[in-house]
């Protein structure tokens, strides 16, 4: 299904691919939002399983690719295992940035948590890591401090 909206090619384009199964095993949609291609984008992918298996999102936000993005992505089984968020904020890519995975167990199992503060890549970083068992047990974090990348760990 495509549908291209009321303007040109990019503006309010909207495609959705069914795949070869039922309703979301391998859907595919592509919502381009109401500026050119890049801005406001969201791509939504179901993968080969069923929903929550392999799925995948992508939300570019109100700005420039790289500007308030989001990505989900729920890895190779259930919903919470081997899940990944990344979200880049209000700024350009690095700014703001958050990553949580939630490794290969259920949620709070082997999670790490990535903040890159309001700065570049490296100032104001901080790593939360829980380890391999429930969370409180074998927690690590590291914080970088108000300077660059090992100043002020």
């Amino acid at each position: 299904e495509l549908d291209y909206g009321s303007g040109p090619m990019g503006v309010g384009q909207r495609e959705q691919g069914h795949g070869p199964g039922p309703m979301g095993v391998g859907r595919r949609e592509l919502d381009y939002g109401p500026g050119p291609m890049g801005v406001g984008r969201r791509e939504l992918d179901y993968g080969p399983g069923p929903m929550g298996v392999g799925q995948r999102e992508q939300g570019h936000g109100p700005g420039p690719m790289g500007v308030g993005r989001r990505k989900l992505d729920y890895g190779p089984g259930p919903m919470g295992v081997g899940r990944r968020k990344l979200d880049y904020g209000p700024g350009p890519m690095g700014v703001g940035q958050r990553e949580l995975d939630y490794g290969s167990g259920p949620m709070g199992v082997g999670r790490r948590e990535l903040d890159y503060g309001p700065g570049p890549m490296g100032v104001g970083r901080r790593e939360l890591d829980y380890g391999p068992g429930p969370m409180g047990v074998g927690r690590r974090e590291q914080d970088y401090g108000s300077g660059p990348m090992g100043v002020g760990q």
